[in-house]
C-alpha cells in the first residue's frame, strides 16, 4: 500500500438518468456498467476498499463481488444528493462521513467512462507515492479533431473563433491539448476536505488512449459504446 495510507475507490451511480435511463446496470460485451468498474477498481491491490454508493438498492445489489465481500461497501446515497443538479462533490463528502474508516486517497470511477483497467488505477496511485505535494490526479486524452481553435461561438448570427490565431492551422501543427475522458478522478482526502472539489490545486495528468475515450450520456454514445467496448475487450483498438 501507498506508505500505510488507505485507498477508497469509490463508485457512484444514482438510479435517475434523463439522457439514457437505467444507463448504470446496461450490458455491453456481456457485462453491466457498474460491473465493469467495480472489477477494475476490485483488480488493483492497491485498493484497499471499493464503496458502491446508489441511491437505488437494486443498482447495490446488481454488482457481483465475488470472494472480495470484505474489500465491498454498500452504500444507499439520500433522495437530496440523487438529483439531476445534485453534486457529486457533497455526494463524496457525504459518503466519506458516513464511514466508519478514514482513508488517505479518494479514487473516483464514473460508471459511464468504462474504458480503463486495473492497470490505471496502480499507475494513478504511484503518482502520489512519487511526489507528496501531489492533491490530485485527473484523467485525461489529447484532443484531436474537437481541438479548441476548430471552435466557434455564434454572436449576431457571425460565426466567431474561440481562437483566431490557430483558426486556419493544420491539426499537426496545433499545441496538444486535453480532455478530461471521466474515467479517473483521483484526490488526497485532505485536499478534498479543504478545498470541496475534485479538480485541486496541485494536480497532474495522467493521458490515456484518445481512441478509447467514451462517455455514455446519450443514446449516441450508446450506439458506439456497443461497438467501441468489444473492439476494446477484444484488443482490436
Amino acid at each position: 500500500m501507498l506508505e500505510n495510507q488507505k485507498i477508497l475507490a469509490i463508485i457512484p451511480a444514482r438510479k435517475g438518468s434523463k439522457g439514457v435511463p437505467k444507463k448504470n446496470t446496461m450490458e455491453f460485451a456481456g457485462k453491466s456498467l457498474i460491473q465493469m468498474a467495480v472489477d477494475c477498481a476490485l483488480g488493483s491491490d492497491k485498493v484497499d476498499k471499493v464503496l458502491l454508493n446508489s441511491d437505488d438498492q437494486g443498482i447495490l445489489d446488481s454488482a457481483d463481488v465475488g470472494k472480495d465481500t470484505s474489500k465491498i461497501l454498500k452504500q444507499q446515497r439520500p433522495k437530496h444528493l440523487a438529483e439531476d443538479n445534485s453534486s457529486i462533490v457533497d455526494v463524496v463528502l457525504h459518503a466519506l462521513k458516513n464511514l466508519d474508516e478514514k482513508f488517505d486517497i479518494i479514487l473516483l470511477l464514473q460508471v459511464t467512462a468504462p474504458i480503463r483497467t486495473s492497470s490505471d488505477i496502480d499507475n494513478i496511485i504511484d503518482y502520489f507515492k512519487k511526489d507528496k505535494d501531489l492533491e490530485g490526479v485527473i484523467s485525461v486524452v489529447p484532443v484531436e479533431d474537437n481541438h479548441p481553435s476548430r471552435m466557434y461561438k455564434i454572436n449576431n448570427e457571425n460565426l466567431i473563433s474561440l481562437n483566431v490565431s490557430n483558426e486556419t492551422k493544420h491539426r499537426q501543427n496545433l499545441e496538444t491539448v486535453y480532455l478530461r475522458n471521466g474515467c479517473f478522478y483521483a484526490i488526497r482526502t485532505k485536499a478534498l476536505l479543504e478545498q470541496k472539489t475534485f479538480m485541486p490545486k496541485h494536480k497532474r495528468p495522467y493521458v490515456m488512449n484518445p481512441e478509447h475515450l467514451l462517455n455514455i450520456d446519450s443514446s449516441r454514445d450508446v450506439i458506439i459504446a456497443e461497438a467501441l467496448i468489444s473492439a476494446w475487450k477484444e484488443k482490436r483498438i
